[in-house]
């Protein structure tokens, strides 16, 4: 079976998985129709503010770097908050003839296919007709644009298998680093863009490059400088596009680790067990030994 192939075939059974939920009657019908809804309206007026931000922005690289590396990170806190959740279960398809490679393709490929999917490719199109500029800058804008994509599913996808492992291997840690990371997250929500707002443009522009050889300052230096340099744009947006190598590998450890992984932490665990693993020992000493800490 080719790669387009397993594409279509993980992208068409999403589909039919969303279509025969629709068809039933309760809460889950209702959440896939505000899924649904809510895509929808967050890829649109995204899109939108980037499309406006990049014809007007006097300043598109402090815009572009800090609409990527945000986006980047609100991916991540969506991943780690929402809790745990696939389109479609790795463990399922473990004893389909299915190689690893296929797998990942395909898991990849449904979880584009979905409403998520919807809305990152409205945003996309929206950055992509933001920072275009004539016939010579399209190539550069779309492998820019390209790549902020495969960015975002890589590192929700990666996001939500490690916290899957996590979880499933040792509960506890995984109740932790949910808790604390919330925590992070909503502070970070509260002070960070008000602390950004009240910096002057001396201050921004420290900022902007501190970022500067970050995957996400590439990526997003690449959109910026597109209509201007189209040759230094392809070569940043190439550049930033390396990182997803590493996603990528990343990715498919933790679904091969998700698929044959079988829940950890249990309290009939031998002592010398126990101690060996001192990160679950402190977990479990702050969490409690119950089944819900």
């Amino acid at each position: 079976m080719t790669d387009r192939a397993v594409i279509a075939l993980f992208a068409t059974l999403r589909w039919r998985m969303l279509r025969g939920v629709l068809r039933t009657r309760g809460p889950q019908r209702l959440a896939t129709i505000v899924g649904l809804i809510g895509s929808t309206l967050v890829g649109t007026i995204g899109g939108a503010a980037l499309f406006v931000a990049g014809r007007t922005a006097d300043e598109p690289v402090q815009l572009y770097v800090g609409a990527v590396t945000g986006s980047v990170l609100v991916v991540v806190m969506l991943g780690v908050i929402a809790g745990v959740s696939q389109p479609v279960d790795p463990r399922v398809l473990a004893t389909e003839p299915l190689t690893q490679r296929q797998l990942g393709i395909g898991l990849l490929a449904a979880a584009a296919s979905g409403p998520p999917g919807i809305a990152a490719g409205l945003v996309g199109l929206g950055a992509f007709a933001g920072a275009v500029r004539g016939p010579v800058s399209v190539v550069p804008v779309a492998v820019a644009v390209a790549a902020f994509l495969g960015c975002l599913l890589l590192v929700s996808r990666t996001t939500i298998n490690m916290l899957g492992l996590l979880s499933t291997r040792l509960p506890r840690v995984g109740q932790m680093v949910v808790g604390l990371s919330s925590l992070a997250f909503y502070a970070a929500f509260q002070f960070v863009p008000s602390a950004v707002a009240g910096l002057d443009e001396e201050r921004r522009e420290s900022l902007v490059d501190a970022t500067a050889w970050t995957p996400f300052g590439q990526i997003g230096r690449a959109l910026a400088v597109s209509a201007d340099r189209p040759a230094e744009a392809l070569a940043r947006a190439a550049l930033g596009s390396t990182f997803l190598l590493a996603l990528l590998w990343m990715f498919t450890w933790s679904t091969r680790r998700l698929v044959v992984s079988v829940r950890g932490g249990s309290s009939s665990a031998p002592a010398s067990t126990r101690t060996r693993r001192p990160l679950s020992t402190l977990a479990r000493r702050l969490c409690g030994s119950g089944a819900t800490g």
